[in-house]
C-alpha cells in the first residue's frame, strides 16, 4: 500500500503512514500512525479523490479511515488497531457498504454484535442460554460488575458468555475473549490488591411464549449449582449450592490457580424491572472477593452455572460459562532480590516562609496529619523510548524486597531545635504530622533568605522487577526498579535558604576533590546540589506565582507587633527530579535505562517525585499556622499581602514596594540605607597613588555620603579579600580593625550623615608597607562605606598604591671564575641603597659577609650573589655567576660523558673521547697538549671551551 499522497501546502506522505482523515469546516485534520497530526487547508472531498479506495474507506461525512489499521469493531463503531486508537461512528446505513468493502469482518461482526452489544457503563450484561433461545418462556440475563474497573479507566468492561461449555474447554474461549474484546474494555486488577466481582442473574417470564390457558402460576426456571468438574453428571443442589468460579493467568503451566465458589447473597428474589408479568420475574445475586497475586497481561475468572426449566414446554438444562478477561497491573513476581543500595538526596516536605520584620516568626502548630497525593516515576530518557516503572516496595525475607504495592506506610520521625515532625508515605500518598511546633525565625535577618525548609533524605535498597503497566488505556510490560527505604539511614534537615546555599558550597568542594573522596561520595554530593537548585528555583517560582493572588492585606511599623492565624492546605502539585547513584550496570542487562553517572565510573537512574494536593486531614486545630510580625527598627513600615503557597500550604508574605520602607535588614520597599563613598575631588571610583618613597605611606582622601532621604550612620572600612597581608591601613575615620560580616574590616563609624548629602569632614586613608620584604605594589584595594547591620548594602572605591623601587646592586663581579682547590678569589659590588650583603643562594641561604668586597675560598663549584639589605626594603640579589673549582692532574684521559658543569685541568696532556651533553658547561685545559679522538662530541645546547694552560692562580 505504498503510495505517495499530496496533502496540501507542499506536504506529501506515504499512504501507509496515514491513519485517519477528519473534516473540520473547509480544513482537514490528518492523523498519522506515529501519533503526529497535520491540519491541511485542503478539504476532505478533494483529499478523498487522491486516496486509493483499496486502502481507504469513508465511514461517514466527516471521516475517512485507513482499512489496513482496522482491528475490531462492534455494531455502530470502528476501532483502528494501532496504539493511536480512535473510535469512529458508522451510521447504520453504512453497515452494508462497509461489509461489502471489508467482507473479512462479516463473521466477527455477528459474533460481537450478539455477545457484546449489551455493554453499558459500569457493568457488563449478556443474555443467558434461555434468553437467547426463548424456548421455555423465560428470558435469562446476567449482569457483572467489578470494583476494580476497566483498563480504559471508565468502568466500561466486557466479558464473554459461552453456551454449553466446560471449565476445561475454556482455553479456546479465553483466547477468543482476549482476541475480540478491545484492550480498553478488559477488566482490570492490581497485583496483591483485593477486588470484588458481583453477579446478578435475572429470569423474566415471557407470556408471549405461552398459550393464555397454560400460563404458569409459579416461577418455572431455576439455577443448578454443581460442586464437581462434570456438568450434568452429578445431582444438583437447586437451592443451597454455590456457583463455581476458577481463576488463572498466563505464563503458568496450568490453566487455573484457585477454585473459589461465589457466595450467594440472594436467591429467587421477586424482581420485575421490565413490567409486571404475573410477578414471575426473579433475581439471584452472587459475589466473591478475588486477589491476583502478581501482574499479568492476561488473567481470567471463569464462572459456570446451569439453568433448568420446569415448564410443560421445556424441561431441559442449559449450561452457561462466563469468561471475565483481566489485565493485572503490577510486578510479575511477588518478591525480588535486593541488588544494591543507593542514596536518595534530601528533599523538603514542608517550606515555612518567614514574614518580614527582623524579629518576626512563622510557626506551624499541631496540624494533626496532613496527607497529599504522591507519585514517583522513572524519568524517560531521550535515548530510550520507555523507561521502566519506579515503585515502592517493603521488607521481605532476608535479602529480598516485596514488590507488591501494599497499603503499608513507611514511617519515621525527626526533631531539631526548630521543632519536630513525623512522616509516613506509601505509593499513593505522603503524610506529615507536626508533633511539636515548627518555627521559622528571623533572628534579626528578616524574611530575606530565611524561609525554613524541612524534610529528609534516606538510603534505598533496590532491585529489578518485570512489571505490567496500564496507562491511558494501554497495556505495556517493562523491567522497572523496586526500592525499599532503609529507615536506619534516615537523615532529616531543617535549613534556611542561606543554609541550603552553604550546603551547596560545601558539597561542591566534595565534587571537585577527586583525591580525597570516592566516586559515590562525589556523585551523591552532585545529585544533592542538583536537587537543592531545583528546590530553590521552584520556591522562587511558587512565591512569584503566589504574588499574583489578592491575599489578605496587613501593615505594621517598626516597634510594633501583630499576630495572624491561618490553616495549611496543599492545593497544587510539584515535581522534583532526583538522581540516584548505583555502582552496577544491572539495569542495562534487565532492560532498565541507566544513564552515565557524570563521573568516570558507575551509573545513575533519575526519578520524578510529584507531591500533589491535600487528600485527607485528620486532627489538628482550626488555625494551624501562627504568624508573629515584629520589627525593632524605628521608622520601618511594612505594607504586606499574605498569600498562599499552593504547593506547601503555608503563607507567603508579599511586601508592597511602593508603600513600604525598610532597613536593617532591607526587606523590600523603599531602601532607607543608601551609602555612597567618593574619592575627594574625583568623580571616578578609582585612584592610583604612585612613587611612594620607602618609609612613607601612600595617601588619598575620601568623602562619605548618603543618598537616602533620611539622616543615617554608616561604617567605613575595607574588604579583606582585596588587601594583601603585609600592609598597614589607617584612616582619620579610625584605625580599628573590627570585623563586620565575613569580609569587611571596619575602620570607623561615620555618624549623622545628612540626607542627600555628604559628611563635611574629609577622611585621609594611609597605606604603608609593614616589612622590608613586603610587596611594592598594592592593586585594586576595595574601600567601602556600608550599613553596619547589613554590610551587603555598601558603596565602593578602588585604590592602587605603588611604592618607588630602589635600584639594584651594581658592578657585581669576581676576580676569577676558575680556580684550583685551595685558592681564593675576591667578590666585589655596590649598593645604591642598603648594606651590600653576600650570599651563596639567590633568595635564601647563609649570609657570607658584608661590604663592597669579600674574599672567598670555595672548595667546589659555587655561585655567589650580592643583596642590598635595608630596614624598609630588600632588593632582589644579583649573581656573579658560577665559580669553577678543580684539582689538576698530571695527565687526563677522559672517556666518561659529562652532563654537568665541570673544569678539567692536566699539567701536561689531556686526551678526550667522551661526549658533552646538554646543558653542561665544560672547560678542558692542559699545560702541553689537548687531543680529541674520534667519539668526542659537544652536543647541541652544551657549552664547551678548551685552552692550553694550567691553574689560573
Amino acid at each position: 500500500m505504498k503510495t505517495e499522497i499530496h496533502l496540501g501546502a507542499g506536504t506529501t506522505r506515504q499512504s501507509q503512514e496515514i491513519l485517519q482523515l477528519k473534516a473540520s469546516d473547509n480544513y482537514t485534520y490528518i492523523y498519522f500512525t506515529n501519533g503526529e497530526e497535520l491540519l491541511s487547508s485542503t478539504n476532505l472531498g478533494k483529499l478523498e479523490k487522491r486516496l486509493s479506495k483499496e486502502d481507504f474507506f469513508r465511514v461517514n461525512r466527516s471521516t475517512i479511515i485507513n482499512r489496513h489499521y482496522l482491528h475490531l469493531f462492534e455494531f455502530g463503531n470502528l476501532n483502528p488497531k494501532e496504539s493511536n486508537v480512535r473510535e469512529i461512528h458508522i451510521p447504520r446505513r453504512k453497515k452494508a457498504e462497509f461489509l461489502a468493502h471489508f467482507p473479512k469482518f462479516k463473521a466477527l461482526f455477528t459474533l460481537v454484535f450478539l455477545i457484546l452489544a449489551h455493554s453499558s457503563f459500569g457493568q457488563w450484561t449478556a443474555n443467558t442460554v434461555g434468553g437467547s433461545s426463548g424456548d421455555y418462556g423465560v428470558n435469562g440475563q446476567i449482569k457483572v460488575t467489578s470494583t476494580a474497573g476497566s483498563v480504559g479507566g471508565d468502568n466500561n468492561y466486557q466479558g464473554l458468555i459461552v453456551n454449553n461449555g466446560n471449565f476445561y474447554d475454556a482455553p479456546t474461549f479465553i483466547n477468543q475473549a482476549f482476541d475480540n474484546i478491545p484492550t480498553a474494555k478488559l477488566f482490570k486488577a492490581k497485583a496483591g490488591v483485593p477486588f470484588t466481582i458481583n453477579m446478578e442473574i435475572l429470569h423474566q417470564f415471557n407470556p408471549d411464549h405461552f398459550p393464555t390457558a397454560n400460563t404458569p402460576s409459579t416461577h418455572q426456571v431455576f439455577l443448578d449449582y454443581f460442586p464437581g468438574d462434570c456438568w450434568g453428571c452429578q445431582p444438583g443442589d437447586w437451592y443451597n449450592g454455590t456457583i463455581r468460579s476458577l481463576t488463572g493467568k498466563n505464563e503458568t503451566p496450568w490453566l487455573y490457580d484457585e477454585d473459589l465458589p461465589m457466595i450467594k447473597n440472594s436467591q429467587y428474589e421477586a424482581a420485575d424491572p421490565f413490567g409486571v408479568y404475573f410477578g414471575l420475574t426473579r433475581k439471584s445475586t452472587f459475589s466473591r472477593t478475588y486477589t491476583f497475586p502478581v501482574g499479568r497481561t492476561r488473567a481470567w475468572i471463569v464462572i459456570g452455572f446451569r439453568e433448568k426449566s420446569y415448564t410443560v414446554y421445556n424441561q431441559n438444562s442449559y449450561n452457561n460459562l462466563i469468561i471475565l478477561p483481566f489485565v493485572v497491573e503490577g510486578p510479575t513476581v511477588a518478591q525480588i532480590d535486593s541488588v544494591g543500595v543507593t542514596t536518595q538526596p534530601q528533599i523538603p516536605t514542608m517550606i515555612i516562609h518567614n514574614p518580614p520584620g527582623d524579629n518576626s516568626s512563622t510557626t506551624i502548630t499541631n496540624t494533626g496529619t496532613q496527607c497529599r497525593s504522591f507519585d514517583e516515576k522513572l524519568s524517560v530518557s531521550e535515548s530510550k523510548e520507555f523507561a521502566g516503572a519506579y515503585k515502592l516496595g517493603y521488607k521481605g525475607s532476608v535479602g529480598f524486597i516485596v514488590a507488591l504495592e501494599l497499603e503499608t506506610y513507611v514511617e519515621f520521625s525527626a526533631s531539631g531545635t526548630e521543632g519536630s515532625f513525623e512522616t509516613k508515605y506509601n505509593s499513593k500518598e505522603h503524610c506529615v504530622t507536626v508533633s511539636e511546633s515548627l518555627t521559622a525565625l528571623s533572628n534579626g535577618k528578616g524574611a530575606q533568605n530565611n524561609d525554613l525548609f524541612v524534610g529528609y533524605g534516606i538510603d534505598l535498597a533496590y532491585g529489578f522487577s518485570r512489571r505490567v503497566n496500564i496507562e491511558n488505556g494501554q497495556v505495556s510490560v517493562d523491567t522497572g526498579i523496586v526500592y525499599r527505604p532503609l529507615i536506619e539511614t534516615y537523615k532529616d534537615f531543617f535549613l534556611t535558604k542561606q543554609g541550603i546555599l552553604e550546603d551547596i558550597a560545601s558539597k561542591q568542594i566534595i565534587v571537585d576533590d577527586s583525591l580525597n573522596y570516592t566516586v559515590p561520595e562525589r556523585a551523591n554530593a552532585q545529585y544533592q546540589i542538583n536537587v537543592w537548585r531545583q528546590v530553590l528555583d521552584k520556591n522562587d517560582a511558587n512565591i512569584a506565582a503566589a504574588a499574583l493572588q489578592a491575599g489578605t492585606p496587613i501593615n505594621f511599623s517598626g516597634g510594633s507587633s501583630q499576630s495572624y492565624n491561618t490553616s495549611v492546605a496543599y492545593n497544587s502539585s510539584q515535581s522534583i527530579e532526583v538522581e540516584h547513584y548505583v555502582d552496577t550496570q544491572f539495569g542495562i542487562e534487565t532492560g532498565v535505562y541507566f544513564g552515565g553517572s557524570g563521573f568516570k565510573v558507575g551509573a545513575k537512574f533519575t526519578t520524578n517525585k510529584t507531591f500533589g494536593q491535600t487528600q485527607t486531614k485528620t486532627g489538628g486545630q482550626v488555625s494551624d499556622v501562627s504568624v508573629t510580625r515584629y520589627d525593632d527598627e524605628s521608622g520601618d513600615f511594612f505594607d504586606v499581602r499574605i498569600v498562599e503557597d499552593t504547593v506547601y500550604g503555608t503563607p507567603i508574605f508579599i511586601v508592597d514596594s511602593a508603600n513600604s520602607r525598610t532597613s536593617c535588614p532591607y526587606e523590600g520597599g523603599i531602601q532607607r540605607d543608601k551609602p555612597k563613598l567618593e574619592i575627594n575631588g574625583s568623580a571616578s571610583p578609582n585612584i592610583t597613588v604612585s612613587n611612594v618613597s620607602l618609609g612613607n605611606a601612600g595617601n588619598f582622601k575620601v568623602k562619605v555620603c548618603n543618598n537616602s532621604a533620611e539622616v543615617r550612620d554608616y561604617g567605613f572600612g575595607f574588604v579583606n579579600e582585596s588587601i594583601g597581608s603585609d600592609v598597614f591601613i589607617s584612616s582619620t575615620a579610625g584605625t580599628g580593625s573590627s570585623p563586620v560580616g565575613e569580609s569587611i574590616t571596619k575602620l570607623g563609624t561615620i555618624t549623622s550623615i545628612p540626607a542627600g548629602g555628604c559628611k563635611t569632614t574629609i577622611y585621609d586613608v594611609n597605606v604603608a608597607r609593614r616589612f622590608a620584604n613586603s610587596p611594592m605594589s598594592y592593586p585594586n584595594m576595595e574601600f567601602v562605606t556600608f550599613t553596619e547591620c547589613e554590610p551587603d548594602i555598601k558603596s565602593s572605591i578602588f585604590a592602587t598604591v605603588n611604592f618607588a623601587t630602589p635600584p639594584p646592586p651594581t658592578n657585581v663581579s669576581a676576580s676569577s671564575k676558575e680556580i684550583c682547590a685551595g685558592s681564593s678569589i675576591q667578590l666585589s659590588g655596590n649598593c645604591p641603597v642598603g648594606v651590600p650583603t653576600w650570599y651563596n643562594d639567590p633568595t635564601g641561604g647563609l649570609e657570607l659577609g658584608t661590604g663592597s668586597s669579600l674574599t672567598v675560598s670555595p672548595t667546589s663549584n659555587t655561585s655567589y650573589y650580592l643583596g642590598c639589605v635595608a630596614n624598609l626594603y630588600n632588593r632582589d640579589r644579583v649573581g656573579v655567576g658560577e665559580i669553577f673549582v678543580t684539582t689538576p692532574f698530571p695527565t687526563l684521559n677522559l672517556t666518561s660523558d659529562l652532563s654537568f658543569n665541570a673544569l678539567q685541568i692536566a699539567n701536561t696532556t689531556l686526551t678526550a673521547t667522551n661526549k658533552i651533553n646538554d646543558p653542561a658547561r665544560v672547560k678542558y685545559k692542559a699545560g702541553n697538549s689537548l687531543t680529541f679522538n674520534p667519539g668526542f662530541e659537544a652536543k647541541g645546547g652544551s657549552i664547551f671551551e678548551a685552552e692550553i694552560g694550567g691553574c689560573p692562580n
